[in-house]
């Protein structure tokens, strides 16, 4: 006995059919895995940020010659300052889902903290409180580069001051130590997320699980 069988849809037809079928399964998926992926990304942003050497530094309390103690924050007053940094760039991500459509063009896209740090420049985390007034500590790690940023006053380490690491004593300059410091394009927020753009990619790989 022989079968045969007769294909009626043309081979164009064929290949619709085909690509719909694969968009809808696509789409399927990127719906159901969406808010996971979400959430792994959240956990990753997370632990990448916190283990930054910036990050180390702002939570040394008294330690002398550390980012902490020479922005002189109060003691305690750091930990909080780094939870606020951390969720707020969390807080910003965004999910776009452009559905796969029959010629097989779509997607998601994942937005992750805004280019001009708006978020994080108008927290008021960023500032520490002293005699002389409010200082926008966050803004010169993040935005000042190496530019002189006190001038007449340099940093002494010992075991004085807010933080118990040092005091600025009269006399010379101080700007943020040139190992931490950063500007718009290039600071430890996105060097914390550049320098992982391997399992950014492993992560959204799980889109199509």
């Amino acid at each position: 006995m022989t079968l045969s069988i007769k294909l009626v849809d043309s081979d164009s037809e064929i290949e619709k059919k085909i690509n719909l079928a694969i968009a809808d399964e696509l789409n399927t998926r990127i719906r159901k895995n969406t808010n996971r992926v979400k959430e792994m990304i959240e956990f990753g942003i997370r632990a990448w940020i916190r283990a930054t050497p910036e990050v180390n530094n702002l939570l040394s309390d008294g330690v002398i010659n550390s980012l902490n103690s020479q922005f002189g924050f109060p003691p305690g007053q750091a930990a909080p300052s780094v939870d606020a940094i951390v969720e707020s760039i969390v807080s910003t991500i965004e999910v776009k889902i452009r559905p796969i459509d029959k010629k097989l063009k779509g997607g998601v896209d994942f937005l992750i903290q805004p280019s001009d740090l708006r978020n994080l420049l108008g927290l008021t985390e960023g500032f520490i409180i002293s005699a002389s007034g409010p200082l926008h500590w966050l803004s010169w790690l993040l935005t000042e580069g190496t530019s002189t940023i006190v001038y007449g006053y340099t940093y002494t380490p010992d075991f004085s001051g807010r933080s118990g690491g040092g005091t600025m004593s009269s006399g010379g300059v101080w700007r943020v130590p040139p190992e931490f410091a950063g500007i718009l394009a290039d600071n430890f927020i996105t060097r914390a997320l550049f320098n992982h753009d391997r399992e950014l990619a492993a992560i959204l790989e799980e889109l199509l699980e």
